[in-house]
């Protein structure tokens, strides 16, 4: 009697398949299940699977997915959206080797692209903005925004703040209107520069008539002081109006946060980064994340070259090429 050898598991000499892989990445990560439910599912179906083991095997994962990640990072620093990256803090010179290597390039990457920094006001990545690779950066109309809702939604009448909210409002008029890099340029210069020179004639001659600790006093102030960053979106048709795509890829961390607290390791953190820039990747690319993931684990183990890995991140595939 001869056995035929078991094909190359993702983990190999483990019990755990690609699919169960899969799914506990997808549980903690797309639906925010902490590792000590998890556990508390299984129980109940007489199935014994500590959360140790759990998070052994995600770490595990993580390690085994380098590879993988490090192709993800070759594409982005050649195109114009950027994955998840752990750090332990928020320093302004965190994201600066990921997107700008020390000696100016990286292996088998070449020389890093000019690239637009978009971001809200933090003011720790003004060092990365300073940069030759930034030929300007970017703001975020829609944090500006939410300073006069609050600053609204503070009054019993309507006052000032409603009239700003307006003016911004005309701007997304304008963003709804055309969605074609290509053309949108032209007509943000049309369009948008006059509605950005009333804005800025409303904020020049309001600054001096309003409590500069109020509610509409400091959505004023932070307004002018990101103005030049908020005036760079009309100069590129590629860039947002706001960084919301960003923020809607991060919501999906920040509520599952609530529920884990925290990485119970650095290797852990780094991990999750990786797991969370693929399935936040799989969903921007339209794929259903637990059968991008299934997939990925499934055909990981034969890519021998970088070509074959290239071939499974998520722009690469589509949903039709998932069903294994």
């Amino acid at each position: 009697m001869k056995i035929a050898p078991r094909s190359e598991q993702i983990l190999p000499k483990s019990l755990a398949h690609g699919s169960l892989l899969a799914a506990r990445v997808t549980a903690k990560f797309v639906d925010a299940q902490p590792l000590y439910r998890q556990e508390q599912v299984f129980a109940r179906e007489g199935i014994e699977l500590s959360r140790p083991t759990m998070a052994g095997l995600l770490i595990q994962l993580g390690q085994r997915l380098t590879p993988v990640g490090e192709a993800m990072q070759r594409v982005l620093r050649q195109g114009r959206v950027i994955g998840f990256h752990s750090a332990p803090s928020r320093a302004g010179d965190v994201p600066q080797p990921v997107l700008i290597p020390a000696d100016g390039e990286a292996p088998g990457i070449g020389p890093p692209p000019l690239f637009f920094l978009h971001s809200d006001g933090y003011a720790a990545y003004n060092a990365l903005a300073a940069t030759p690779q930034v030929p300007g950066p970017a703001g975020c109309w829609a944090h500006v925004r939410r300073t006069f809702v609050d600053a609204a939604q503070a009054r019993k009448t309507p006052g000032a703040a409603n009239e700003m909210l307006v003016l911004i409002g005309e701007l997304y008029v304008v963003e709804r209107s055309v969605r074609d890099p290509a053309t949108r340029q032209a007509v943000r210069e049309e369009r948008s520069r006059p509605i950005l020179d009333a804005i800025k004639a409303w904020l020049d001659t309001h600054v001096t008539r309003t409590l500069p600790k109020g509610l509409l006093g400091r959505a004023i102030a932070y307004t002018l002081g990101q103005w030049p960053l908020l005036t760079t979106f009309p100069a590129d048709g590629h860039l947002e109006i706001d960084n919301n795509k960003a923020e809607n890829a991060l919501r999906p961390f920040a509520i599952g946060r609530k529920h884990w607290l925290f990485s119970g390791s650095p290797r852990g953190a780094e991990a999750s980064a990786l797991f969370y820039s693929l399935i936040e990747t799989a969903k921007a690319n339209s794929l259903e994340p637990w059968a991008y993931l299934n997939y990925l684990f499934e055909h990981l183990p034969a890519a021998k070259t970088p070509a074959a890995i290239k071939a499974l991140l998520p722009h690469n595939l589509k949903n039709d090429d998932l069903k294994i």
